[in-house]
């Protein structure tokens, strides 16, 4: 039993690799016991696959497979539903409580690999990679040519481009660096599509290249309007853009040389993408400071905001112990009673009372936590500025907890990574193959003798059981955050639509796609098995 493997798009090697001994690592008779058992565990799950009772189970909820698929569904292919990547699959895992508590990242990743319901479609052309004749050689320290070409190709590009917060800009995207009231409607509306599919690409921890990677047949590393346009509908985005929209971005971020009256024969590099999203990217952080800075994941924050993110939230919990206010607080650090403090005199003070509690603090260890209180660089803190800061990081701390979903280490650190020559889709066959198999896998060696022995079918309508609970936890919470909002009790979103007005696109997570769009998604599965194939 040998399945080949339909890992299109895989998390990072690296970074994942089962901390268990390999089966190379191991001593003859382990490894021998190791591949036996691998290989008998994996022909079972074959047999239980098979049993007409699951076959029929798996066809009645065929529908429900398939919408939660599409929904998590992150790289678009030619002729097919799509394919997902190891990574959306973990994320559907999470969302419905299967990962870590039901099933471990070793287990979920064997599954992925050896799905047997993957779908074969045909390779794009492997692109030539380019070669530069500026390397020597016969140089004795590498990398001395490739840095003198990356000097040259600066110099060379200096007139044609700007740099936008640190990232390189060519000149004809200008426009992205406008404020909101002085683009015109199209640039606006261009933004607007910009700002969400770089939101779609970001949650999914993917690139330009990998998400485009199906739709690029000829290989050439360039998207057609038509191509473009079908990427930005399976993103499946709110309020989606017309395609006359997306034609009027396309003639925005392509060079003014390539730009022509016929929109078919429009063109963009995967390149000039990535730097059109990069620079609104650019401005969706400069939002996301102007607003509230302890808003952004921690990974973006400047070092400054960093270092003031811990200590504060130290100063905060502080506040809740003693069930003080932000003015009390500053009246005990300040003193001498004028209403003002050096960061220095403020950061003693400080450690002093965070030193007085039971538990240890991070914050200890932090130094110069106070750089940014000083907004208006006179060297000391005000009681307006200390009291305005620990306001927002009460602002961000409530909105966190209302809007943002838990994250799994997991998904912070690692990246969805498709190679150049995928050739097998994880479509929603191999999706509801390997979800079911989960619940076999957990129930069949984790669980009870009395579970361990229930027909397969059975196993798989506890799968659905156990998401339903989630799924319907994620529904009160959702109603929870809503209720907030009407009562006024709640802080507003940070997506909310005062920095985009209107019905512009923007992505909204899958979990919470489903919430909105299918609240009843378990509710309405069928009673009886319908005329449908096996998906």
């Amino acid at each position: 039993y040998e399945p080949q493997s339909c890992a299109s798009s895989e998390l990072g090697a690296d970074e994942l690799s089962d901390s268990s001994p390999k089966e190379e690592d191991l001593d003859p008779a382990a490894a021998l016991y190791a591949h036996t058992f691998a290989v008998l565990k994996g022909e079972l799950l074959k047999s239980q696959m098979l049993e007409p009772e699951l076959l029929d189970f798996v066809a009645q909820f065929a529908d429900l497979f398939r919408t939660i698929f599409r929904a998590y569904c992150d790289i678009p292919t030619q002729g097919s539903e799509g394919h997902m990547s190891l990574l959306a699959f973990l994320r559907v895992c999470d969302d419905f409580g299967l990962f870590p508590v039901v099933v471990d990242f070793q287990t979920i990743q064997w599954l992925y690999d050896t799905a047997e319901g993957c779908v074969e479609v045909e390779s794009p052309p492997a692109r030539r990679k380019r070669t530069s004749s500026v390397v020597s050689l016969g140089s004795s320290r590498p990398g001395k040519g490739r840095r003198r070409s990356t000097m040259h190709a600066y110099a060379a590009n200096k007139q044609e481009g700007f740099l936008f917060h640190g990232k390189w800009l060519k000149n004809h995207l200008s426009w992205l660096t406008k404020d909101s009231d002085e683009k015109t409607p199209a640039e606006q509306i261009a933004t607007s599509i910009l700002w969400a599919v770089g939101e779609w690409i970001e949650y999914r921890r993917l690139r330009v290249k990998d998400v485009f990677i199906f739709l690029d047949v000829d290989g050439s590393g360039k998207l057609s309007l038509e191509e473009l346009q079908a990427g930005i509908k399976f993103m499946n985005l709110e309020n989606p853009p017309t395609p006359e929209d997306i034609a009027q971005m396309m003639r925005l971020i392509v060079p003014p040389v390539q730009r022509s009256n016929d929109d078919k024969s429009l063109e963009v590099d995967f390149g000039t993408l990535d730097m059109a999203l990069i620079g609104v990217s650019k401005q969706r952080e400069q939002r996301d400071r102007a607003a509230n800075c302890f808003l952004k994941d921690f990974e973006k924050m400047t070092r400054q905001e960093s270092k003031a993110c811990i200590f504060l939230k130290g100063l905060w919990d502080l506040l809740e112990i003693k069930k003080w206010t932000p003015e009390r607080l500053f009246n005990e650090l300040d003193s001498d009673k004028s209403g003002s403090v050096t960061a220095d005199e403020l950061t003693d003070e400080a450690r002093k009372l965070m030193r007085m509690q039971a538990k240890p603090t991070a914050a200890l260890s932090i130094e110069s936590p106070f750089e940014l209180l000083d907004t208006n660089q006179d060297g000391l803190v005000s009681r307006a500025e200390f009291c305005e800061l620990l306001e927002q990081v009460s602002q961000a701390r409530k909105i966190k907890a209302l809007y943002e979903e838990v994250k799994h280490p997991i998904f912070l650190s690692t990246r969805a990574v498709a190679p150049l020559n995928p050739q097998k889709v994880f479509g929603a066959r191999a999706f509801a193959e390997v979800l079911i198999k989960v619940a076999l896998v957990h129930l069949g060696y984790h669980g009870t003798i009395a579970q361990a022995e229930q027909p397969a079918f059975v196993k798989a309508m506890w799968l659905l059981v156990y998401m339903h609970w989630h799924f319907s936890g994620a529904k009160d919470r959702a109603a929870e955050v809503a209720k907030a909002q009407a009562s006024g009790t709640a802080p507003p979103s940070p997506s909310a639509s005062q920095f985009r007005p209107g019905r512009l696109p923007r992505c909204i997570p899958p979990m919470q796609q489903l919430l909105k769009h299918n609240p009843r998604l378990f509710a309405d599965a069928p009673e009886r098995p319908p005329a449908l194939q096996t998906p």
